[in-house]
């Protein structure tokens, strides 16, 4: 395959950048990924500074992505929106399937081994869920929201979405049932006894009976009628960490099960679906 071939931008003043980004993102479905691919496709043509697109620059990018010790996995998704950049060039007439393939074909970089990454003890992830204040209407917001978190491992934008429709007995146990994840698949995940309790004290205080389970609360303790973002998680997790800080060890022994140990069933629950019956 030629070095050479270059993918242009079509009209003479059009910022490639943007360009690009507008090409891509009206091609991919997943706001995840749109996200990603776009974030990829900036830092791109950053490193590009003005270089034409082709097979050769992308190759360089590769290979300076990987001395600058970059993840495996890092560097795919970036060749990944890269490669679709082309295809999408191709498909919309602006390049010929040459010069797309010769971008297309540009070897990723493979992983070698395999990466056990982190999680929390149990004793640690006790203490997370002890951590935010059970007297605040947040606290309480966050302490429901942290136990679904941990022990049924839905995904931060699935948690986001959970209606109190979802919410179920099925087969003399709760689950959160028939639920839109990862993909646009529909899976259902066990809730553990004390969670749904957590739950329904959320939600008794909060005066909720329809709608987003987890919603945002202002400083002031007003409860919106919007769900917390895929972020609050996240930001929940922060505001424990801090909580930590500022009241040293202590900071955990209070809990909603009036300082008992949380109980451990839920512990395993894992991130795949039950088989909920009717």
């Amino acid at each position: 395959m030629p070095a050479d071939l270059v993918m242009a931008v079509p009209e003479a003043g059009v910022d490639r950048v943007e360009w690009a980004k507008q090409l891509v993102g009206n091609a991919v479905r997943s706001p995840h990924t749109r996200q990603a691919y776009l974030y990829a496709l900036e830092q791109f043509f950053q490193w590009a500074a003005g270089r034409a697109i082709s097979r050769e620059s992308v190759q360089g990018y590769v290979t300076w992505l990987g001395e600058m010790k970059f993840s495996p996995s890092t560097i795919n998704q970036r060749l990944a929106a890269i490669r679709k950049l082309a295809t999408e060039a191709q498909r919309c007439g602006y390049v010929d399937s040459e010069t797309a393939q010769a971008i297309v074909t540009v070897a990723g970089v493979s992983a070698k081994g395999r990466r056990l990454g982190r999680w929390l003890a149990w004793e640690e992830a006790r203490t997370l869920l002890q951590a935010p204040n059970p007297h605040s209407i947040r606290g309480m917001r966050d302490r429901a929201l942290l136990a679904v978190l941990v022990t049924c491992a839905l995904r931060r934008g699935e948690l986001s979405r959970m209606n109190c429709e979802h919410l179920a007995m099925r087969d003399g146990r709760w689950v959160f049932l028939d639920f839109k994840g990862k993909g646009n698949k529909t899976r259902s995940v066990a809730v553990p006894l004390w969670v749904k309790q957590a739950i329904d004290g959320w939600l008794q205080t909060a005066g909720i009976e329809k709608g987003p389970i987890f919603r945002r609360v202002s400083a002031s303790g007003r409860v919106g009628e919007d769900a917390v973002d895929g972020t609050s998680g996240v930001a929940a997790g922060a505001r424990v960490c801090a909580t930590d800080r500022d009241r040293g060890a202590g900071a955990a022994r209070s809990s909603a099960h009036g300082g008992e140990a949380l109980p451990l069933e839920g512990r395993g629950t894992g991130t795949n679906s039950v088989s909920a019956g009717a």
